[in-house]
């Protein structure tokens, strides 16, 4: 009788061999996959960067926690800006009528680029006939370059000569823009627009 020829069966050292590569195989597929993951994101952290624009971000504040947003509240004073005031001859610091007086605004800049350039508007106006645009005077304009993240003091070089109205109750206003970047956008509303800062003084009379 002619012998069955046997069976060529892998030993389990074999077995446990191939089941150790393709583990192995797998594993590096894993890892070439981790790697371009990451490869993927970086690209696109790179190219969100580029995308990136930094602006300007100006601001007159109506009281002194403001950080700009509005519209402001209907139940709060819009009218007190602690970043507008008169230099004059008075040591209390009214504006006195008939003489030359000097209006200052403190502008912020809380961007991450610089405002330039930025125009700064001053003007008055006697509350008992209206503060729309029609009844603003303006007194005078500067233009100012504003770093990030500072706050100058805009002098307006213009002198201002007031007149005794309304029983001296009066109303400055600034305006401030940088039409390029960041832009003023209802002008004389300063409920609605950070770039707007409003200061309701009194105006003392002639002696």
């Amino acid at each position: 009788m002619t012998p069955k020829p046997s069976l060529n069966r892998a030993s389990p050292t074999t077995r446990e061999g191939d089941d150790d590569r393709r583990e192995e195989h797998r594993k590096e597929q894993e890892r070439r996959k981790e790697r371009l993951r990451k490869y993927r994101r970086e690209c696109a952290r790179l190219n969100d960067g580029r995308r990136r624009v930094y602006t300007p971000w100006l601001l007159i504040r109506y009281r002194t926690a403001d950080l700009g947003l509005r519209p402001i509240p209907a139940d709060e004073a819009h009218w007190v800006s602690p970043d507008i005031w008169v230099g004059s001859s008075d040591p209390s610091g009214k504006a006195v009528a008939g003489e030359e007086n000097f209006v200052h605004a403190r502008v912020f800049n809380l961007g991450k680029a610089a405002a330039v350039p930025t125009r700064v508007d001053f003007y008055w106006a006697d509350p008992s006939v209206g503060l729309g645009p029609a009844n603003m005077n303006l007194i005078g304009t500067e233009w100012v370059e504003i770093e990030p993240h500072t706050a100058p003091d805009v002098r307006c070089n213009t002198a201002w000569v007031p007149i005794f109205v309304n029983n001296g109750h009066e109303c400055l206003e600034v305006n401030c823009t940088n039409s390029i970047l960041d832009p003023i956008t209802h002008p004389f509303e300063p409920r609605q627009d950070r770039h707007v800062g409003q200061r309701n003084i009194t105006v003392l009379p002639v002696t």
